[in-house]
C-alpha cells in the first residue's frame, strides 16, 4: 500500500479559492509533458545539468500543474527526471541572475515567500501528485516534492539536503513536510550535517519514500497514479 499525505484536492470543499494559476503563460523549455491515459507526466529535461532548477522550470512546473489540474481528462501527475537525475539542486547562477532582476523591482522583500507559498498551495491542492524520482535529488530537488502526495525511488536514486551546511534554512516549508513524513528524530538527522547524501535505501527506512521500485520510476509511479485518480 503506497502511503499517500492527506490533502485537500482539486474542486474539493464548497468555497474554497480557485487553485493559484500563473498570469503569464511561457513556452516549456525546460519540461517535457506526456499525456499516458489519464495520467500526466512531467519530465524535467535539463539533463546536461542533471535538471538543476531555475527560475523558468519552477514557472513552467506550476504552468502544467495548474492546467492539469483545470482538464478533466486528467486524473493524476506524476513527476520525474530525464537522464541520470531527477534534480540536482538550484542553478545557482540562475538563481543569482533572477534575484539581481527582482531586487530592482518593487516588492522584492517578499517575492521569496509568495513564490514559496504558491508552490505549496497548489501541491496541496492539487490533483493526486506523485514523484518518480529516478536518481540524484538534491536539495530543491527535494523540498518541492516533500508536499506531494507520495514519492517513489528507483534503485538509483540518491537524497541529499545539505542546506544546514551551507548555514541556510530548507525552503517550502520543508522542516515541516520533512517532520509530518518521517517524525521529529528522523527529520532532524536528515536535515543536519552528514558526510554525504542518504542513499534511497536509508531514505525508505526514515519514510520520505512511501515505495521503491527496482526498475523504471516513472512507470512504477504511472501504475500508482492510475489508481489514485
Amino acid at each position: 500500500m503506497i502511503a499517500c499525505t492527506p490533502h485537500a484536492r482539486a474542486g474539493e470543499g464548497a468555497g474554497t479559492r480557485p487553485l493559484p494559476r500563473p498570469y503569464d503563460r511561457v513556452v516549456p523549455e525546460t519540461i517535457l509533458t506526456e499525456q499516458r491515459g489519464d495520467v500526466l507526466l512531467i519530465t524535467l529535461d535539463r539533463p546536461e545539468k542533471l535538471n538543476a532548477w531555475t527560475t523558468r522550470m519552477g514557472r513552467e512546473l506550476k504552468q502544467a500543474i495548474g492546467d492539469a489540474n483545470a482538464d478533466a481528462t486528467i486524473g493524476a501527475i506524476v513527476v520525474t527526471g530525464a537522464g541520470r537525475a531527477f534534480c540536482a539542486g538550484a542553478d545557482i547562477g540562475d538563481t543569482f541572475a533572477d534575484r539581481d532582476v527582482t531586487a530592482s523591482s518593487s516588492g522584492a522583500e517578499s517575492a521569496g515567500a509568495n513564490v514559496a507559498y504558491e508552490w505549496v498551495e497548489l501541491c496541496l491542492r492539487s490533483k493526486p501528485l506523485i514523484a518518480a524520482v529516478n536518481g540524484i535529488c538534491i536539495g530543491v530537488g527535494v523540498t518541492q516534492i516533500l508536499c506531494f502526495d507520495a514519492i517513489l525511488a528507483s534503485d538509483k536514486a540518491r537524497f541529499g539536503i545539505g542546506f544546514i551546511k551551507i548555514g541556510l534554512v530548507p525552503e517550502l516549508a520543508a522542516t515541516r513536510f520533512l517532520t509530518h513524513r518521517m517524525g521529529p528524530d528522523p527529520a532532524h538527522a536528515t536535515s543536519s550535517p552528514t558526510p554525504g547524501p542518504p542513499d534511497r535505501r536509508s531514505t525508505d527506512r526514515r519514510g520520505t519514500v512511501a515505495a521503491s521500485a527496482s526498475g523504471p520510476a516513472p512507470g512504477a509511479a504511472g501504475g500508482v497514479a492510475g489508481r489514485a485518480s
